[in-house]
């Protein structure tokens, strides 16, 4: 598995299929904290920080989560 870091913009919503294109490599040592240890307690054993991302396809997803994450949407568009 592999964490990827990406950039806020531009959004990508639930369900989306997305290529990514960049450099995967070992999670980064800190001072004082086993970053990489931590990470593989979860199941991550690579890391990529902001890879080129390309979105090729939506609507993939659990169809019940997408309607609800599409639901909270438009509520919350509503209330603001």
């Amino acid at each position: 598995t592999v964490l990827v870091t990406l950039r806020p913009f531009p959004e990508y919503e639930y369900g989306d299929y997305v290529e990514l294109s960049g450099e995967i490599e070992r999670p980064r040592a800190t001072d004082g904290f086993d970053y990489r240890e931590f990470l593989a307690q979860q199941g991550i054993g690579s890391v990529s920080y902001f890879p080129s991302v390309r979105r090729v396809g939506s609507g993939g997803g659990n169809d019940l989560l997408r309607a609800l994450i599409g639901l909270r949407g438009h509520l919350r568009h509503g209330i603001e």
